[in-house]
Formats: structure tokens, C-alpha cells, sequence
């Protein structure tokens, strides 16, 4: 999935997705972006990157990222426990 949204030709090759937390408290948020921001974890995957600000990498690490779609078409981002 992560893929998928970042593979567009006009986008940065350095293109990902970022997962970060705009406020505190408050829930998590994943953004297409062209790069990480200073500080980011990067994982890459089958093609794919994933930013992860400081913050929320401990809430994601030893969980898996997964995507669903709603009737709307709309894609949110779930984390699993990979067992």
C-alpha cells in the first residue's frame, strides 16, 4: 500500500509516507511526503518507505502497518500485532 500511494510519477523519488502525531495528546497521523523530517526513523520495504517521527516510533515498533478502504474509498491506517 505504501507503495502504491507514493508511486506516482510526479512525486519525489524520496517519497513516503510519514507517520506523526501534529499534537499532544492526540491520535497519530500518516501523510504522503516528499522526504523525512529531520530526526525521522526510515523503514523501507519491498519498495516502500515509512517516516516515523520520534514520538509516536515507539507506539509502531513490533507492530505491523495495515490499510483499509471505506466505502468512500477513503484509507486508514491500522497498526496490527504481527502474530
Amino acid at each position: 500500500m505504501i507503495r502504491r500511494v507514493t508511486a506516482h510519477p510526479l512525486l519525489a523519488p524520496t517519497s513516503g509516507l510519514r507517520v506523526f502525531r501534529p499534537g499532544q495528546p492526540g491520535p497519530m497521523q500518516v501523510r504522503a511526503v516528499k522526504r523525512p523530517s529531520p530526526g525521522d526513523d526510515v523503514v523501507e520495504h519491498d519498495g516502500g518507505r515509512l517516516y516515523l517521527d520520534p514520538d509516536p516510533a515507539h507506539h509502531v515498533a513490533g507492530h505491523e502497518l495495515d490499510a483499509e478502504s471505506d466505502q468512500h474509498g477513503r484509507v486508514q491506517f491500522i497498526l496490527r500485532d504481527p502474530s
